[in-house]
């Protein structure tokens, strides 16, 4: 990734909004009083992708923290033993169920 100032960017914006849509990404920085404060240039379709992937991993975080609620598990999961104690917790659902009609 690139990186170039907010003086470099400004004249060829849509250049570099061009080279994005095509897959490169740059950093744009720029210096201030705070600090040197930087920000990312990606592809619109890159940057939807990397959202549903933050979208679904919040999504297996939850899902996670429900299970170890549900199962009185305190640590915390790697995936394996995550999808091994959703197969339980869904186990034990559908035999309370059967338990119930019967």
């Amino acid at each position: 990734m690139k990186e170039i100032s907010v003086v470099q960017a400004q004249p060829k914006l849509a250049e570099l909004i061009g080279k994005v849509t095509r897959g490169k990404r740059y950093i744009i920085a720029q210096k201030g009083k705070r600090g040197a404060e930087r920000a990312v240039l990606v592809g619109f379709d890159e940057f939807e992708s990397m959202t549903r992937q933050l979208e679904f991993r919040q999504v297996l975080q939850d899902i996670r923290a429900q299970t170890r609620a549900a199962l009185g598990i305190e640590a915390s999961l790697d995936d394996d033993a995550a999808m091994e104690a959703a197969d339980k917790l869904i186990q034990d659902l559908r035999r309370k169920r059967r338990a119930r009609r019967s």
